[in-house]
């Protein structure tokens, strides 16, 4: 139950990321170097940011949303199901606890 707690976290933080980032698509960072003809160099860093004019992220959203909320569906139907295992194991030791008190007297 903790770890499926752990993937609904998981699952929250990458749908804030997507949310985020969904309109940069690339994002780079490098070191430039380049000489002139004259002789005279150039040197420092360069960055690089893509910006999306076909692809918004449009379906990266929906689809993080979805897998969140199957990771909250199947948080929910394994707690029933822990819930459902403990009421058995309860109500099989309960009716042992019973024979053993019946068999004593």
């Amino acid at each position: 139950l903790a770890a499926s707690r752990q993937d609904i976290v998981t699952a929250a933080e990458t749908l804030g990321l997507t949310r985020v980032l969904r309109f940069v698509s690339s994002i780079e960072a490098a070191s430039h170097f380049e000489r002139e003809p004259e002789g005279s160099e150039s040197v420092g860093p360069s960055f690089h940011v893509a910006i999306p004019v076909f692809d918004w992220g449009q379906g990266a959203v929906p689809r993080d949303r979805a897998l969140l909320r199957q990771k909250q569906q199947r948080f929910i139907a394994l707690a029933v199901e822990i819930r459902s295992q403990v009421r058995a194991a309860f109500s099989r030791m309960r009716a042992a606890r019973d024979r053993a008190d019946f068999y004593r007297s």
